[in-house]
């Protein structure tokens, strides 16, 4: 027996195409990592984005987070895959998060 199956309403799906339409020419990967690394400081990560020298972009979600949490924390890091590590937290980031969660 052949089956499939989809979650019609999954929130990282609606997302990713929120994502697709603000910043159609940027890709990424995405994960759940259940080993996510602490930050430099030794605190825990919820989330991190990844930016490799070679233009691709990773992101890394703590797998034990609820689905709410993973859904804000997935649309924080897909801001900063659309306006680039170099923008950190500044307006251009909150407007893209913003544009993203709503």
């Amino acid at each position: 027996m052949n089956s499939s199956w989809v979650i019609k309403n999954s929130p990282y799906e609606m997302l990713d195409i929120a994502f697709k339409r603000l910043f159609p020419s940027v890709k990424y990967t995405a994960y759940f990592e259940p080993n996510i690394r602490d930050d430099e400081h030794g605190e825990k990560v919820r989330g991190l984005t990844d930016f490799a020298d070679d233009g691709e972009i990773t992101i890394f979600l703590d797998s034990e987070l609820s689905v709410n949490d993973t859904v804000e924390i997935f649309a924080h890091e897909l801001a900063h895959a659309g306006v680039g590590v170099e923008q950190g937290h500044n307006e251009l980031w909150q407007k893209a998060f913003d544009d993203l969660f709503n």
